[in-house]
């Protein structure tokens, strides 16, 4: 199995240590490292610093068993790179302890973890005593290089098809409009007075999203409640700031939005990979910028 440089002394020692653990069914390395094993598969790939680990992984208080994180919720793997360790018997040296296929659970300082390596505040729910419980699933190891290199042929991949699903719904929808020279649809459906919206201006907005099959994920008009923010300082998507310079106040228009004036080839919450967006918009009101 190998290891960096790097990991080979700490990895040696965790797994050669064997002092007394307060928590059943865990060893304890002599960097404070808790760990646990359920499966290994020491002649696969282990990860390197800077190597992209695919991760099925749960984060509990170790009090209660409370569940503070579950990677399924999300419906995919977690994908990330292995830090260096910056503590003693931190997560970074037990996901170096893995490979492939493996499957593994490790108990980790929350002082140290949250000072470290989130970098966030730790939980005031995480009362005194209360340590931090990994079960991690290691799915798959990748270099960096080869991951970009996989993601950029996923990405483009991608395009292709949203350009081909873009065809087939303006074909269908009978839209003549033609598309404006950075590839935004915009179809006036009432026409508003006084000025144009101009970069720097306040905008009020309701707005319907959709995807191309008519799924909504976003709705102000269902919320009552329009969004407010200024225009041209890259608050809202590309495809928003585009369309939005074309109306008046009390205008109504449809924008076709490609994913390259969206949100690209990652997606963003319900709104999956290269996806070509239809926003239903009604400009409320525009306050001219002094």
């Amino acid at each position: 199995m190998k290891k960096t440089i790097l990991f080979a002394a700490t990895v040696a020692t965790v797994l050669t240590a064997c002092k007394n653990s307060k928590f059943p069914g865990y060893e304890l390395s002599e960097t404070g490292l808790y760990y646990q094993f359920f499966s290994q598969n020491e002649d696969a790939k282990s990860p390197e610093i800077g190597d992209i680990m695919s991760v099925e992984m749960t984060l509990s208080n170790s009090l209660n068993d409370s569940i503070i994180f579950d990677s399924r919720k999300f419906g995919k793997d977690q994908q990330f790179p292995l830090f260096e360790s910056k503590y003693g018997g931190s997560i970074e040296e037990g996901f170096a302890m893995m490979s492939e296929g493996d499957s593994a659970s490790f108990i980790v300082n929350p002082d140290s973890f949250y000072s470290f390596t989130s970098k966030a505040p730790k939980p005031a729910f995480l009362k005194e005593g209360a340590m931090l419980k990994f079960n991690v699933k290691m799915k798959k190891v990748e270099s960096r290089a080869d991951f970009d290199k996989q993601r950029a042929n996923e990405a483009q991949s991608q395009v292709q098809v949203e350009k081909t699903k873009l065809v087939e719904y303006i074909s269908q929808k009978g839209i003549k409009t033609a598309p404006d020279s950075l590839g935004l649809y915009y179809i006036e459906t009432k026409a508003g007075s006084g000025a144009l919206a101009q970069p720097g201006d306040s905008v009020v907005v309701n707005y319907e999203g959709t995807l191309l099959d008519g799924k909504v994920f976003d709705s102000s008009f269902e919320r009552g409640d329009p969004i407010k923010f200024s225009l041209g300082r890259g608050m809202v998507i590309p495809g928003w700031e585009i369309g939005l310079s074309k109306m008046k106040k009390g205008g109504e228009a449809t924008f076709i939005i490609p994913s390259d004036l969206a949100y690209g080839p990652r997606g963003s919450g319900p709104i999956p990979p290269a996806s070509t967006l239809v926003f239903k918009v009604q400009l409320v009101n525009v306050v001219k910028k002094k």
